[in-house]
């Protein structure tokens, strides 16, 4: 299974919120999280949310493909460097929950990683935990799992030049955020 974690975190807060997205090898949504934490740092935050999602991903089994943005974690986890004091704890109790896993860790840009960064901000911002699945993930993150899915990226339309393409566009949003798989052929007529 894959995990993509998150973390964000408000310095004038002193708070931080991790999420993350778990898929079973055929990269469908299995489990998601959100959570929110007291942090020092933007990095605390990118490790408790990756320590999150490995006690997550446990549940469902032990060979685990870990993807993070945070190019620090993979630097620091895959190597023995000294790490600041308010990370320590974090990194041993990873380092423990990790004996007995057949586990991978690996960068993923930003860009690939938005199902999870949305799942952060919103444990920063809502303070508290949320769990989803596949059919109780909000909408939002429901799009954001098709583009991956497809290998597609999220494109918001904002453009309507006619009352045609501007129904065609309203149809396009109400699909997507409801999970349905929709084939749209344009054609320019008179050319």
């Amino acid at each position: 299974m894959k995990v993509n974690t998150d973390g964000a975190y408000s310095a004038t807060r002193y708070i931080a919120g991790g999420g993350g997205v778990i898929r079973d090898a055929d990269g469908r949504l299995i489990f998601t999280f959100s959570d929110s934490f007291a942090a020092l740092s933007s990095l605390e935050a990118e490790f408790k949310a990756f320590e999150q999602g490995i006690i997550a991903a446990v549940r469902f089994g032990n060979n685990i493909w870990m993807e993070t943005d945070a190019t620090s974690i993979v630097r620091i986890i895959t190597s023995e460097e000294q790490v600041p004091a308010e990370i320590r704890h974090s990194i041993r109790r990873i380092k423990h929950l990790c004996k007995g896993l057949n586990i991978m860790v690996s960068y993923i840009a930003r860009e690939g990683n938005k199902p999870a960064d949305f799942l952060a901000e919103r444990g920063l911002e809502e303070q508290g935990r949320s769990n989803f699945d596949h059919i109780t993930a909000p909408a939002r993150l429901k799009v954001m799992e098709i583009g991956d899915a497809t290998g597609t990226q999220y494109l918001g339309l904002s453009l309507e030049y006619t009352a045609t393409l501007g129904l065609c566009v309203q149809t396009l949003r109400f699909c997507a955020m409801n999970g349905l798989r929709v084939r749209l052929t344009l054609r320019q007529e008179g050319v």
